[in-house]
């Protein structure tokens, strides 16, 4: 498995915690709209399916119905980032961090990634940059960060 898998499949197994085995009580969502979060349960459970299409439906509707729902957002990056969509992903990580830059700091670390195979080194440094900043992120996740931020900062 290549780094980049395995970055992926880092990003995508977080997300999923994220979003769907940690099960928040509906007000710890960003959302209180009732058909946002329901386009949004559903969408998960499309994406778990591997139904991505439907998937990236039912989240686009979530977001249309309320476009500061933070976990939709993280969701439907995720969901870009499977299928290769690594451009709309970023401007989803990019979003999702401009409604709230604290609710889950390793999208900016996810985000860096995609900008740093994606040969933006200047903007995955500051993504790098400002997931070291925040408390509360796991060690091993800091020490990957440093490395892709050397990396981005250097070539090396």
């Amino acid at each position: 498995m290549t780094i980049k898998q395995t970055t992926y499949y880092l990003m995508a197994a977080t997300i999923i915690v994220l979003c769907f085995w940690v099960k928040p009580a509906q007000a710890q969502y960003t959302s209180v709209n009732k058909k946002a979060l329901k386009w949004y349960k559903q969408a998960g459970q499309a994406y778990k399916l591997e139904d991505n299409t439907m998937a990236l439906r039912l989240v686009s509707q979530a977001i249309k119905k309320d476009p500061s729902f933070v976990e939709a957002w993280l969701l439907k990056a995720d969901m870009l980032t499977t299928t290769g969509d690594n451009e709309e992903a970023i401007k989803c990580y990019h979003h999702a961090l401009s409604i709230d830059s604290t609710f889950f700091p390793p999208a900016w670390y996810f985000m860096g990634t995609l900008l740093l195979d994606m040969g933006h080194y200047a903007r995955a440094a500051a993504a790098f940059q400002e997931f070291l900043s925040l408390d509360g992120t796991s060690e091993t996740l800091k020490a990957k960060a440093k490395h892709q931020l050397q990396w981005a900062e250097t070539g090396k």
